[in-house]
């Protein structure tokens, strides 16, 4: 679920394409709607929305769906990257679109398990076509920041920069070690935190050579506290790291 303010935003439904706006306090709906698209598609399970002031956003495959704040339909967006369609279609979304704050929109380009390995694409509001698709295949969870979108190039320990108006590598952050990275991203002011199945990585941005700044022995999902720890979610249990 996405929080926003005292409103909860999820997707649910037993034939998916179904996102829902309750009360976070008191779990009573707000509204409701179901999303049948003209492009195909649907998920039935794996997908947080995304939601700023004016509208929801549901990646549905075939199309991003999006809705007004009072769950109307603003507008659908087709995805020609869509492939899955066909008998026996189990519709999956393991994340949810990412937003920045130039309008652009970024999914990955068709249903997707853990694990997948899918290129990104980005998508405009004023715009009827996607406005790039990356040349790589991505794992995990990206994060925006600025006019880079970081994310881990599957199948390796490498981190890319991407330029959010142009789909291209503008840079490349190779952590080293034996094992692929696999986490999702996180970026700060200063540093970039990422993970193998063994091993979590923070590398210094604030140096043109992105270095290493320290590792830890473990790896997993990732999140940062308000309390400024980063939490890291291994098969054993959790683990917290201070930050300074």
């Amino acid at each position: 679920p996405t929080m926003v303010g005292d409103e909860i935003f999820f997707t649910s439904g037993y034939y998916g394409n179904a996102i829902f706006d309750a009360n976070a306090a008191t779990g009573n709906r707000i509204w409701g709607a179901t999303s049948t698209g003209q492009y195909g598609g649907y998920v039935m399970q794996g997908e947080s929305v995304a939601v700023d002031q004016n509208y929801v956003y549901f990646f549905q495959a075939g199309s991003i769906v999006v809705l007004k704040r009072d769950g109307t339909l603003a507008k659908f967006i087709q995805n020609p990257f869509f492939t899955r369609n066909f008998i026996s279609y189990f519709g999956e979304y393991v994340g949810a679109p990412m937003l920045d704050s130039a309008g652009r929109i970024y999914v990955f380009t068709d249903n997707r398990q853990r694990g997948d390995a899918l290129p990104i694409a980005a998508f405009s509001l004023s715009a009827e076509k996607p406005l790039w698709r990356t040349g790589y295949s991505y794992v995990g969870d990206p994060a925006v920041r600025a006019d880079r979108l970081y994310a881990v190039r599957s199948s390796s320990t490498i981190v890319d920069l991407i330029d959010t108006s142009t789909g291209l590598v503008a840079a490349s952050i190779d952590v080293g070690g034996n094992s692929n990275l696999t986490s999702n991203v996180i970026v700060s002011d200063s540093h970039l935190f990422v993970s193998s199945a063994t091993t979590t990585f923070a590398i210094d941005l604030t140096k043109s050579d992105f270095p290493v700044a320290w590792k830890t022995s473990f790896g997993g999902s990732l999140a940062i506290t308000p309390e400024g720890y980063l939490i890291i979610s291994t098969t054993t249990g959790l683990h917290a790291v201070k930050l300074k």
